[in-house]
């Protein structure tokens, strides 16, 4: 396994993490390396054994730039954002990850290409297709994964780790010090148990969008519509159920099934996206609370804080710096 990271607008600056000779057996391999940019650095954390690749990432760059990372052979990744935000565009796919949330998908030929956006740090599991195959027993991968991939790449499943058993297992793996020889069973286990988590979480859903029609989420659909076409008075529960038609159960459960987020949920995330690029627009803090649906400006601002780690007053000067940097670059 060879993992490639490279600056599409400095090809020069490249790092390579090439899978050590003894992650061939059961040993266990850990390195440190650094990815220098002229507008920031990628420090990069691995640990190797015999076809698994733990990597955890701080990205600490000034100026939201891709990074392309690229792997020579059939890899299952699953990605948890600790901290910051990051874009990752995979194939025709982009997937906007904030902190607290997961995505797992497999590729046969791995081209991403993940930005930060501001600090952040990510853990990330590279798993070859032996490993996989001996969990498996067999070279096929059950039908449920193979439902909603293209020739190169399968998006397994997304959504929230925190406050969940996920995140116990994430905390597990990043802060493991027992000695080498027990380390390597302990982080093997954990990869077991967060894969069995997240399998039987996917099996579950398949399961249960069996209990909705075509129509209930065609209706479910429409809902999501109704919740972004008014942030400052958004329809409550009651109204999007007689919109929609939908029941209270099939409503909440529903939505939580099919978009891996509760209603007031989707409509907390919209809000703050709204608000973060009006604001780096130049709107004013009070301005911009109200705009998205918030009455009350400390709660935005402590909503906003919690979301994005920064003040909502801070955006525009640190957009600004951002600028002034990269024309003195």
């Amino acid at each position: 396994m060879r993992i490639t990271f490279t600056s599409p607008s400095q090809k020069s600056r490249q790092l390579i993490l090439d899978c050590p000779a003894t992650a061939t057996s059961d040993l266990l391999t850990e390195r440190n390396s650094v990815l220098h940019l002229a507008t920031g650095d990628v420090t990069i954390q691995s640990t190797w054994f015999s076809g698994a690749c733990i990597i955890v990432s701080y990205w600490d760059i000034k100026k939201p730039s891709p990074i392309s990372i690229n792997c020579d052979c059939f890899c299952w990744i699953l990605n948890f954002v600790i901290d910051g935000e990051l874009a990752i565009q995979l194939s025709k796919k982009e997937l906007a990850l904030k902190a607290g949330r997961y995505h797992t998908f497999y590729s046969t030929l791995l081209n991403v290409d993940i930005s930060s956006k501001c600090k952040s740090q990510m853990l990330s599991i590279c798993l070859k297709k032996s490993f996989i195959e001996k969990l498996l027993g067999n070279n096929q991968l059950p039908a449920p994964f193979e439902s909603n991939g293209d020739k190169h790449f399968t998006l397994i499943t997304k959504g929230t780790y925190q406050n969940s058993s996920l995140s116990l297992l994430v905390n597990g793996l990043l802060n493991a010090d027992q000695p080498v020889y027990i380390k390597r069973i302990f982080l093997e286990a954990k990869i077991l148990e967060l894969l069995s988590t997240q399998l039987l979480y996917l099996e579950s859903r398949v399961d249960q969008t069996e209990i909705f029609s075509a129509d209930d989420r065609a209706r479910l659909q429409e809902a999501k519509m109704l919740i972004a076409q008014d942030l400052r008075s958004p329809c409550s529960l009651t109204e999007l159920s007689r919109k929609t038609g939908l029941n209270d159960f099939k409503l909440k459960k529903g939505f939580k099934i099919l978009f891996g987020n509760t209603v007031f949920g989707y409509l907390a995330e919209l809000r703050m996206d709204a608000a973060y690029k009006l604001l780096q627009e130049g709107e004013r803090v009070g301005i911009v609370a109200e705009t998205v649906g918030y009455k009350n400006a400390h709660h935005f601002t402590a909503a906003f804080k919690k979301r994005f780690n920064v003040l909502p007053s801070q955006v525009l000067r640190l957009l600004l710096i951002m600028v002034n940097v990269a024309c003195y670059v």
